[in-house]
C-alpha cells in the first residue's frame, strides 16, 4: 500500500491569513464609524440653519473594544437635535436626524468600504 503525505504551506495555513482578515475587519469597522461621522456632521451643516459648529466639532469616532462608534458625548441636546426628545414631541421642532441619516450612508457605503478593505486584504495574503 503506498503512502501519501500533504504538506499545507503558504499564509492560509501558517496564521498570516488570519492577522490580515482581523486587521480587515478593524479597518473596515473604523472607515465605516468616519463615514458615520462625517455624514452627521454634513447633515448638521446642511440643516441647521444657525449652527455654531459645536455639534458637529464634538462628533467623533472612538473604540471601545472590538466595537467603533459614532457619537457626540458631552451634548445634552443631542436626542433633542436627533428628534427623540420629550422637547421634540411638544414643540415644532421634530429634530434634523443626523445619525439616522448618517446610519442610511453608511449602510449605502458599507459594499464600497467592504470591497476596498478586501482587496487589499487579498492583495497582502497573496
Amino acid at each position: 500500500m503506498a503512502d501519501v503525505d500533504v504538506t499545507l504551506t503558504g499564509p492560509l495555513f501558517d496564521g498570516r491569513a488570519d492577522k490580515v482578515v482581523d486587521s480587515a475587519v478593524d479597518e473596515a469597522a473604523e472607515a465605516l464609524a468616519e463615514v458615520g461621522r462625517d455624514a452627521v456632521r454634513a447633515v448638521i451643516g446642511r440643516k441647521a440653519k444657525r449652527s455654531t459648529g459645536r455639534f458637529a466639532s464634538r462628533t467623533r469616532v472612538d473604540r471601545r473594544g472590538d466595537v467603533f462608534r459614532t457619537h457626540t458625548p458631552g451634548l445634552r441636546y443631542g436626542a433633542w437635535l436627533e428628534g427623540t426628545s420629550r422637547r421634540n414631541q411638544r414643540s415644532t421642532f421634530k429634530g434634523h436626524r443626523p445619525y439616522r441619516e448618517a446610519a442610511q450612508e453608511v449602510q449605502a457605503r458599507l459594499p464600497q468600504v467592504a470591497d476596498q478593505v478586501i482587496g487589499q486584504a487579498i492583495k497582502e495574503i497573496g
